[in-house]
């Protein structure tokens, strides 16, 4: 059962749900009891911009090539 409820919110929070659904989902009191079963969702860590990125890609885009 317990891979389940993990899968569950796992599938949840890869879908957009946010942590407070999906604890009054789990009936969990605590949200610390939530992020456990989330913890290897990290599909959206990964995929999240990072702003240094987005800032060098906006400033490159502005510019003109560097003459040779």
């Amino acid at each position: 059962m317990r891979h389940s409820r993990h899968s569950f919110a796992t599938h949840l929070f890869d879908s957009g749900a946010e942590l407070p659904v999906i604890q009054t989902l789990l009936g969990h009191a605590d949200p610390r009891d939530t992020m456990i079963y989330l913890h290897l969702a990290t599909r959206k860590l990964r995929e999240a911009p990072n702003p240094l990125e987005m800032l060098n890609l906006r400033s490159a885009q502005g510019r003109e090539p560097a003459a040779s």
